[in-house]
């Protein structure tokens, strides 16, 4: 009988031995089986960029080949205050070359002459701020005329963005009231500096913020406002406010941060405005970006909510 038990006891442990062997190999295919599947999506994520990369390779050179340009390209020179206008410089290096080729660039209806340098073509014209730019390569010789529309000379975000440094102010926190009016308004939480591009994107600019503010009002009478500190490391952090006032229905509360660049022009940006309505609740007011020169004309004013 004992005989019996132990055989039967040895049985139950060999077979447990097998389970639990059995569960480990299982683990270890499920593992090794995640490890291909994830192998072979990183293949394919890696073919499908060789793919495109070759796809952007071939496309390149066949626009490229059927180009009537050998190159293009533009610079951006410093922006003249006093006139609000940008000089831009465009250079166009035909493929076939002769004495008698002449080139122009076509801005909407106004077809204008570039100057021959050596194998190049150059010209260089003044924009307005917001203007977008799109010219068309006009290439005469000998009376037949070849038209293209380069990309390389298309600048697809108008000057704003290539002239001026940028940042997308948000308020994080909470704003509330209390009682009947005049009401108990508590505002609580931080001020942060979304996007901030501290210099424009355009080398040639050169500008920057130089200086920084923001500014709590109630119908435009200032409650708080403070310097910002551009160069600080918290800054990243956010700027705290925590305060708490007076405010009574039919009052529009707004925050909004001002910005100098290195220009002299004035950046606004609107965090939020708010119209007290009731007890119950607000209204938020649109508030538009504003740029303004440093003579204070408006060059620009969008809506951004």
């Amino acid at each position: 009988m004992k005989k019996k038990k132990i055989v039967f006891y040895i049985i139950i442990a060999m077979f447990l031995v097998i389970q639990i062997y059995s569960i480990s190999r299982i683990n270890s295919l499920k593992h090794q089986l995640n490890n291909l599947e994830n192998s072979l999506m990183y293949y394919q994520d890696s073919v499908a960029r060789i793919s495109d990369g070759i796809s952007q390779s071939v496309k390149s050179a066949l626009e490229q080949q059927a180009s009537i340009l050998t190159s293009c390209s533009y610079e951006i020179g410093e922006p003249d205050i006093e006139e609000l206008k940008i000089p831009v410089t465009f250079h166009v290096q035909p493929k076939t070359l002769s004495d008698n080729t002449a080139v122009s660039l076509k801005f909407g209806n106004d077809l204008i002459s570039m100057e021959r340098a050596g194998s190049e073509f150059i010209l260089t014209r003044e924009f307005g701020f917001k203007d977008k730019i799109y010219p068309t390569v006009v290439i005469e010789e000998n009376g037949v005329s070849q038209v293209e529309e380069n990309n390389n000379l298309h600048m697809y975000n108008n000057l704003k963005s290539m002239i001026f440094p940028e940042m997308s102010p948000q308020f994080s926190g909470s704003r509330n009231w209390s009682g009947r009016s005049p009401y108990n308004y508590k505002i609580k939480g931080s001020l942060f500096l979304e996007n901030y591009q501290s210099e424009a994107i355009c080398e040639n600019a050169s500008n920057v913020f130089t200086a920084a503010e923001y500014s709590l009002t109630l119908d435009g009478k200032e409650l708080l406002g403070a310097d910002i500190d551009l160069s600080s490391p918290d800054l990243a952090y956010g700027i705290i406010i925590d305060e708490s006032f007076k405010v009574e229905t039919g009052q529009t509360l707004c925050l909004t941060v001002f910005a100098t660049d290195s220009l002299g022009f004035i950046h606004e940006y609107p965090v939020f405005s708010h119209h007290i309505e009731s007890d119950n609740g607000s209204v938020s007011l649109s508030g538009s970006e504003k740029i303004t020169a440093p003579d204070g004309t408006v060059i620009f004013n969008d809506t951004l909510y």
